[in-house]
């Protein structure tokens, strides 16, 4: 009986370190995993549940409201852009309705939201169409950004409801914001290489990788005064002006070989740039309403929510977004 009892606690003893030990293995496997989400993000919620996907969510100046862009309108199945209130709950389309849309922002100190769209395409129903046959078919295909040459820049006035276009260049332009005091926009154009003769590899480049030619632009909030800050060959986009108003920061992509690449977040005085290198997981940089930075990192494209809302509320966005108000607590203030 003794012997038993002794092995018994044995045993036990032995099971008791090993499960120690695996629980340290784990901790320490777990602190030492790179860049987990929890080193970076707390408190993460829900904010959307309609449509297929949603994403680019940007905060209103005084922190009250957020505007995204989301597959959810009926017959058309590219993004749209909509305001979120997050005191009322309240989800509104600004954007026409037709066409793509992508990449809005509120401008400080007006009633404006500029976002880029090719609703002025004639073909855009026709593209609308075929993409529609195309999901429904049941064919597959991976997900990617087509930087559609027809998307242009506008700003939106919620007061009127009327639409001003900024842009006109044959090229992608889209990628944009404001700096903080509203009279500058930062954003990425793809129109030099639609508006200059090409060599014949810059012609296949442009078939396989149209986003190479993408280069950071400036211009006034009334669309005057465009040009160009960056000659870097490969991808330039996504520009954010720094909090003081002095800095663009934005992402560069160059390869380093036939199939990488490699992600760059750059921050200098305009014209200068001091590179810092992300993974190429990592989208960006944005400075919030609190004033920090904060990086934007995706894994193949798969964001399909934005995120902030309870799960329990995971239904019904507007009491998600009502909830997530009351909770967050923002201070409201300008970026800058």
């Amino acid at each position: 009986m003794g012997d038993n009892a002794a092995m018994t606690r044995f045993l036990v003893f032995v099971g008791a370190l090993l499960a120690s030990g695996a629980a340290l293995v784990a901790a320490a496997q777990q602190a030492a995993a790179p860049n987990a989400e929890r080193e970076f993000l707390a408190r993460v919620r829900r904010l959307t549940v309609e449509g297929r996907r949603a994403g680019e969510g940007y905060w209103s100046p005084d922190g009250t409201r957020l505007v995204f862009q989301s597959e959810r309108e009926p017959g058309n199945p590219f993004y749209q852009i909509y305001v979120l209130d997050l005191g009322t709950g309240d989800v509104k389309r600004i954007s026409p309705g037709t066409g793509k849309t992508t990449c809005s922002f509120f401008r400080p100190g007006t009633d404006e939201i500029l976002f880029s769209s090719t609703h002025a395409d004639p073909k855009s129903k026709q593209l609308q169409d075929e993409e529609i046959a195309f999901r429904a078919s049941g064919k597959e295909r991976r997900y990617s950004w087509d930087y559609d040459p027809e998307m242009d820049i506008w700003a939106f006035s919620e007061k009127t409801g009327a639409l001003k276009r900024l842009t006109d260049a044959r090229g992608y332009d889209a990628e944009a914001s404001y700096s903080p005091d509203g009279q500058w926009i930062a954003f990425s154009s793809m129109r030099d290489v639609y508006g200059r003769q090409v060599s014949d590899a810059e012609r296949k480049q442009l078939e396989v990788d149209p986003s190479y030619f993408a280069e950071i632009y400036i211009m006034r909030a009334d669309g005057s005064g465009q040009r160009r800050l960056t000659t870097v060959p490969g991808y330039d986009g996504g520009p954010f002006f720094t909090p003081d108003g002095t800095r663009i920061i934005w992402r560069r992509c160059r390869r380093a070989g036939a199939d990488r690449r490699h992600l760059h977040d750059e921050a200098g005085r305009i014209g200068r740039a001091e590179a810092h290198r992300l993974r190429r997981d990592e989208l960006g940089a944005v400075h919030a309403p609190l004033g920090r930075v904060r990086h934007l990192r995706v894994e193949q494209a798969r964001i399909r929510e934005l995120r902030a809302v309870p799960r329990r509320h995971r239904r019904d966005e507007g009491a998600g977004a009502r909830h997530l108000f009351r909770r967050l607590r923002r201070p409201a203030g300008p970026l800058a």
